[in-house]
């Protein structure tokens, strides 16, 4: 049985070590393709870098398709990030951590129009640094939306959809405020190890995934057929977010 929906106001639940364990662990059987996507994505980004433009080129590529982050010109992209890397040491900040970065990723000029690309942004920088840049897309977006609307949030009370996918200073304060409300923050990966972003940003979009799938939304690359699907949906982000 569903678990009911508390008073908007005070809504408060902690994710358990088990809970975490339980929905990574679906991963291989729920989203098969996915996972390998994953992993041959974290194979060409772990290698060392050279930051040239062919380089660039092919991360460009194969994020954008296997993401699916909407981007028409990879080639316009991946200039804009060599450009940065030669003008602006985006090589240098992305390994610090700084969150500058995605801001200057974003902003890419299309035949003198302004684009803002903060998902494709946040999820290169993610892959170049997993530890410091959370990822920013539609699924993790509706589940601060639902939690804000929940009162969830104590210190980031009010904020729009719009803002969460163009500050990606304020989309990183409020993932930050979730994982210290949900108690993320004291769980650890399969080797013992704290969360990082990569880890959390999983859990999310698993969980996104299955209800989006149960809903009818892309349910074909989904498997519902399967028993992990009872132990995602007794998560608390598909039961709150």
């Amino acid at each position: 049985m569903a678990k009911k929906i508390p008073p908007v106001n005070g809504l408060s639940f902690t994710i358990t070590q088990q809970d975490f364990n339980c929905v990574v662990a679906a991963h291989q059987t729920v989203l098969p393709q996915y996972v390998h996507q994953e992993s041959a994505l974290s194979l060409l980004f772990a290698n060392q870098s050279t930051f040239s433009l062919s380089e660039i080129l092919l991360k460009t590529a194969v994020l954008n398709d296997f993401y699916s982050t909407g981007i028409r010109d990879v080639y316009t992209v991946s200039s804009h990030i060599y450009n940065l890397c030669q003008n602006h040491s985006l090589q240098s900040l992305l390994s610090n951590g700084n969150i500058n970065s995605v801001n200057l990723i974003k902003c890419v000029n299309h035949n003198g129009k302004n684009i803002n690309h903060m998902s494709f942004a946040s999820k290169y920088a993610n892959f170049e640094n997993p530890v410091c840049f959370p990822i920013m897309d539609n699924l993790v977006v509706e589940v601060f939306s639902n939690l804000r609307r929940k009162s969830f949030f104590k210190k980031n009370i009010h904020f729009s959809k719009g803002r969460l996918k163009t500050d990606y200073a304020f989309f990183k304060s409020v993932y930050d405020e979730f994982i210290l409300l949900s108690g993320m923050n004291r769980l650890s990966d399969m080797n013992g190890n704290p969360l990082s972003y990569k880890d959390i940003d999983r859990y999310l979009w698993i969980i996104k995934k299955v209800q989006y799938a149960n809903k009818g939304i892309n349910a074909t690359k989904v498997q519902l057929n399967v028993p992990a699907i009872s132990l995602i949906t007794q998560s608390p982000i598909y039961i709150y977010g």
